[in-house]
This record gives structure tokens, C-alpha cells and sequence, in this order.
């Protein structure tokens, strides 16, 4: 599959997400594994619950189709399942990162579902893996490559905390990136389905949405 690259909009509002950081004891600012995911164990980033009065499931759902081809460059390619109830995206977001002379942006493939009823839907967005990162070779060293859904964001984190500082700093700057493009992206489909809503972040998953 190839990548769907996001819109202008929906990068700038991706920039000004906020990631959820904290500072230690000796003043270094560190991302909890817990903050990025709702789930870790079920590889769930967050979800919303989105009232929509008046609103039926068809309608919902034209509106999540119409903001779908704008937010991806090839709509076909990243829809992948589709039902009356359901809509399943899946689509590749770049995480940048940075550390002296090392720098570059990480593919990873990021699940989207929409849940839909009559006045209400929901957004739910799952950690897919990494997309294929090609092998780089040169004199005195080598990197082979890596297939895609091969690793996973929880293991970014070392005992469920990753670091600003030293070796962990690439690895904190992909995980506030992720949580950033992710928050951003979900925020922009909640929005797009509605039009005068009442939006509800919900802690766990449960059928009962």
C-alpha cells in the first residue's frame, strides 16, 4: 500500500497538538507510555465519542466520506473496510526525528476506525506498525531493512518511560510526534462528522459508546 500523504491543514493542526510530557526528578522531560496510549495492550492511541443531534447514521457517515477524500491524497488506497455501521482507514504518518548528525522521518502505519449510529459516532485510533524502512549501506557500516508492521511504539519506551536526553532523544521526539499527527488527526474526523456537537473523550473502551 502506498502512503496517503495529509493534507496542509491537517499538518499545521498536527504542530500545534500538544504532547503530554512531564518532568523528573533531575529536570529531564519524559513521555509515560500510559500518555500515549489508551491501551497499550491492545495497541490502542485514543479514541472519542462524538454526539451528533438529528444527525442519522447515513448522514454521519456521508460526512466522514467527504472529509476522507480531502484529509488523503487517494482515498481508494486507504479505505479498507466499509459497512453501513463501520469505516476502517488505514494510512501512514511520518514521525520526524533528530539527534546531531542523525536525522529523518518514520513511516507508521496508523489503524482508523469509525464506529457509527443514528446522533453519535466514534473514533478510535490503533498503533499499526512501522511501514517498510529501506536498508542504508555505506563504508564501515550498514542497516538492513526493516519490513513493515514490524515494530511497534511500545517499544520505544524503556520500563514504560522514554527520555529527552542522550540515546532515548530520537526515540521521545518520534513518540511526541506520533501523539501529535495522531490527536490531530482523530480531532479532525470528530469534527468533520458533526456539525454542532458535544464531544466526549472517553477513558477505556467498552461497547456501551
Amino acid at each position: 500500500m502506498k502512503k496517503s500523504i495529509l493534507t496542509v491543514a491537517m499538518l499545521i493542526a498536527a504542530m500545534g497538538v500538544k504532547a503530554q510530557t512531564t518532568i523528573d526528578a533531575n529536570g529531564v522531560e519524559i513521555f509515560h507510555v500510559d500518555s500515549l496510549f489508551e491501551d497499550a495492550s491492545n495497541l490502542l492511541l485514543t479514541s472519542k465519542v462524538v454526539e451528533v443531534p438529528d444527525a442519522n447514521q447515513a448522514e454521519i457517515k456521508r460526512r466522514i466520506l467527504n472529509y476522507a477524500g480531502i484529509a488523503f491524497r487517494d482515498l481508494s488506497k486507504v479505505l479498507v473496510s466499509e459497512s453501513d455501521d463501520q469505516l476502517v482507514f488505514n494510512y501512514i504518518t511520518e514521525v520526524h526525528y533528530s539527534a546531531g548528525l542523525v536525522a529523518g522521518d518514520l513511516p507508521e502505519y496508523i489503524r482508523l476506525v469509525v464506529q457509527i449510529k443514528d446522533e453519535r459516532f466514534r473514533v478510535l485510533a490503533y498503533d499499526d506498525g512501522n511501514g517498510f524502512i529501506p536498508g542504508t549501506y555505506g563504508k564501515g557500516y550498514s542497516s538492513p531493512a526493516v519490513p513493515a508492521h514490524t515494530n511497534y511504539f511500545p517499544s520505544r519506551f524503556k520500563n514504560g518511560i522514554a527520555k529527552n536526553k542522550g540515546m532515548w532523544k530520537m526515540q521521545f521526539q518520534m513518540i511526541q510526534g506520533l501523539d501529535n499527527n495522531v490527536n490531530a488527526m482523530v480531532n479532525a474526523f470528530a469534527d468533520a462528522g458533526s456539525v454542532a456537537t458535544s464531544n466526549e473523550d472517553v477513558a477505556g473502551v467498552s461497547d456501551n459508546w
